[in-house]
């Protein structure tokens, strides 16, 4: 629910204010220290939210000398601008440590299509634990694809996923993750670049060190493709430049996980050659961030993959 009114004739000047006073807002909490909110009292917390929200109203309430471009507060919903302002503290005073790893992710994306509407797929990754030391993850996922047309499709799958640690006794150090998988896909073209739009829905039985849990992920992933050469026609040979974002939600029993909706994100740019209209190959950086429930973690990638189309 917005709580401030913007007056302007511009709309671009319109969204450029609005980042900039959420950015402020974001910038501002994230530079309080980590040492003031650790171990006080219930007092503490309600000075320190006045304060915030005085220092807030102060940011907030920037009037500029543009006669177009006057930033009011509106009186009825003061309330709720306290309210939120209190949310973002707790939200963002007490942040988790990072560590960040280095390692290693190789991958095999298969599609195949055996008849008009219907396919298989299946993609199998091999990742590895901080400073490439061993293999600590095994992801194979297989699925079946319905194609409403070359735009659009859906698949139902499962996935198996094992995790490999060298802990000590009595920790265990072999642990599994089952899935079940719904996702929609929808790809689109302008010109010789490719955009997919994927929004994934996952059942996850996971095994815990001490306990067995089930919680549900939602997944957006949005992919290009831009051929670094000139086409004439479709793109199928060539090298090109590819560049994703996927971002992952915890919507069921993100209690039992990092107590957060937010799990992680993944962006990734490679750079790739392309053998045939069936074949691709890619190298590139990837950073994941995992939103921990005491411990953040920012992990380097190397990733290797192979996409193959039948």
């Amino acid at each position: 629910m917005p709580v401030l009114s913007l007056k302007t004739n511009f709309p671009f000047l319109e969204t450029c204010h609005w980042l900039c006073v959420y950015a402020g807002v974001l910038r501002f909490i994230c530079t309080i220290p980590l040492d003031q909110y650790l171990l006080i009292n219930k007092t503490d917390y309600r000075v320190d939210a006045i304060h915030l929200y005085k220092q807030l109203r102060y940011f907030l309430n920037i009037r500029t000398s543009h006669s177009h471009f006057i930033l009011r507060e509106k009186p009825m919903r003061k309330k709720f601008f306290l309210i939120s302002a209190i949310v973002l503290f707790f939200s963002f005073s007490i942040r988790a440590q990072t560590i960040n790893e280095n390692t290693g992710w190789f991958a095999w994306f298969n599609n195949y299509k055996f008849s008009k509407h219907f396919g298989f797929y299946a993609d199998v990754q091999i990742r590895s634990a901080d400073n490439w030391d061993y293999v600590r993850n095994v992801l194979i996922r297989p699925g079946l694809t319905y194609h409403f047309n070359s735009k659009n499709n859906v698949t139902v799958g499962y996935a198996y996923v094992g995790s490999y640690n060298k802990l000590p006794e009595p920790s265990k150090n072999s642990l599994t993750e089952n899935r079940i998988w719904e996702q929609y896909i929808n790809n689109a073209k302008f010109g010789n670049v490719s955009l997919q739009n994927r929004f994934r829905l996952e059942q996850r039985f996971i095994e815990q060190q001490t306990q067995n849990v089930f919680a549900q992920r939602l997944r957006y992933f949005v992919r290009t493709i831009i051929p670094l050469t000139k086409q004439q026609q479709a793109f199928n040979k060539g090298p090109f430049a590819a560049v994703q974002n996927e971002i992952f939600f915890n919507i069921q029993n993100k209690d039992k996980l990092n107590n957060s909706i937010f799990d992680q994100n993944r962006v990734y740019c490679a750079i790739g050659y392309r053998f045939s209209k069936k074949v691709d190959l890619e190298a590139g950086y990837m950073n994941q961030y995992i939103n921990g429930a005491t411990t953040n973690t920012s992990n380097n990638i190397f990733q290797m993959a192979l996409y193959t189309r039948f």
